[in-house]
This record gives C-alpha cells, sequence and structure tokens, in this order.
C-alpha cells in the first residue's frame, strides 16, 4: 500500500520499531544532505553564488573578519 501524504507517513511511521524510525531518520537525513547539495552545484553553475563569495573574499581582505 503506498503511503502518498504526509500524514500517512506519519502514521506509517509511528507504528515503526525504534530501531526502523532510527533508520527512517538516517534515510531523511542522508536524502536533505543529497538535496541540498544538488542545490547548491545548481546555484553554483548558475552563478548565484558568485555575489556572495566576493562579498565574503572583500571582507576578509580588509579585515573584517575574524577567525572562528
Amino acid at each position: 500500500m503506498p503511503l502518498s501524504s504526509v500524514e500517512e507517513i506519519k502514521v506509517a511511521i509511528a507504528r515503526l520499531s525504534d530501531e526502523d524510525v532510527a533508520r527512517v531518520r538516517e534515510w531523511v537525513a542522508s536524502y536533505a544532505d543529497r538535496l541540498w547539495d544538488e542545490k547548491i552545484k545548481r546555484d553554483e553553475r548558475a552563478e548565484r553564488l558568485d555575489t556572495v563569495i566576493d562579498q565574503a573574499l572583500h571582507e576578509h581582505r580588509t579585515l573584517r573578519t575574524r577567525p572562528l
């Protein structure tokens, strides 16, 4: 039976064992990381990050940053 809504998924997860919930959590985290990485790559290819990078480098060169 395919789950097609967030509510159905929530109900299904509530029925899982603790071990399976942990597996789902790991999968969701990995999936979210992959989506984020893909978005950053798309933004980079579209040169959407250039302005932010230039600004950060300028602030660093003008000593407006501090060590972490």
